[in-house]
């Protein structure tokens, strides 16, 4: 085996190299549970659906049958995960347009300068709500230029990358600053009134887990979340930088729970990082309650920072 691999050429054996990281890790990712670093391996299930296709071109063309094979399982392994978000069986229901709700998430990044991007794309968008995280002082400045046509806002400016904001057109009837799991990082619950009756909507953006113990204490500041969360039976609207995809096997606290992710049916929608969105990672979410019904869901443009927005319109069904 040694031989027939020294035959090949550079190309061949770079070919082989990347091939068999990418068999490796798909399958190294499905032990996410078991360790954070296999966790951190499970968030590129597009990346490697997507080598699976091209390698698998590669070996068919050069009749490599037995790599063939193989990898047409990984890809079928990678497609399982994958494919079900183009698809949503949920019928859009017919209502009438005061029961529909714009808004818009967004990881603005505080070393961001382009705060007059920012202004000009929710301008743009005119969102009901607009939801930004990694607010600063700076931020918080540039921010208020909005609040003419969002005179109902809450702002948590902070110096490191756990600042928040709520700016909203609607009144706020209620604003609560959580901090779920005694993580010493902001989430905001405020409600609102839509048709009537009243929702929750609730900002968050736990720690990265680029540590055991930051990934320790994501998971802790989210569970403890959803627990809270559970025990609420009128509307529920939840958005952030999760700083996980779907694909985490801690993803299960939201996937078990009522909430659905609004991406169901629209893709994947990869938010990060932005510069390179069409191969990233979706770990920017808005997930609702079953009184509501995604109209759409798609991403915003690169407005310098490191992630991409995300902007869905919801229908309301009472």
């Amino acid at each position: 085996m040694l031989a027939s691999i020294k035959k090949k050429t550079p190309v061949q054996r770079l070919i082989l190299f990347f091939a068999s990281l990418t068999f490796a890790f798909s399958i190294l990712s499905l032990l996410a549970g078991h360790h954070r670093i296999f966790e951190l391996m499970s968030h590129f299930k597009l990346q490697y659906l997507i080598g699976s296709i091209i390698f698998l071109s590669v070996f068919m063309l050069g009749k490599k049958w037995v790599l063939s094979l193989f990898t047409t399982g990984i890809l079928a392994l990678n497609s399982y995960f994958v494919l079900p978000w183009y698809y949503s069986s949920e019928n859009s229901l017919k209502m009438e347009a005061s029961q529909k709700i714009k808004l818009i998430h967004l990881n603005l990044l505080s070393s961001n300068q382009n705060y007059q991007g920012v202004i000009d794309f929710v301008e743009a968008e005119k969102p009901d709500i607009f939801m930004a995280q990694e607010v600063n002082t700076p931020w918080q400045e540039a921010l208020a230029e909005l609040t003419e046509a969002y005179p109902y806002n809450y702002v948590v400016p902070r110096p490191d990358n756990f600042g928040i904001a709520i700016l909203s057109k609607k009144p706020l009837d209620t604003i609560i600053e959580k901090d779920w799991g005694n993580t010493r990082v902001p989430s905001l619950w405020v409600t609102f009134k839509l048709a009537g009756k009243t929702v929750n909507l609730v900002s968050t953006h736990p720690l990265p887990p680029i540590s055991a113990r930051y990934y320790q204490l994501r998971n802790k500041q989210l569970n403890a979340m959803m627990e809270e969360l559970k025990t609420v039976d009128t509307p529920v609207i939840l958005g952030g930088d999760f700083n996980m995809t779907m694909w985490s096997s801690d993803y299960s606290m939201f996937s078990n729970s009522q909430l659905k992710n609004t991406r169901q049916g629209f893709g994947i929608l990869p938010t990060w990082p932005a510069k390179f969105s069409s191969l990233g990672i979706p770990i920017d979410h808005f997930l609702i309650s079953r009184h509501f019904v995604v109209e759409s869901m798609l991403n915003g443009p690169d407005v310098g920072s490191d992630h991409l927005p995300i902007v869905v319109s919801l229908k309301f069904s009472q």
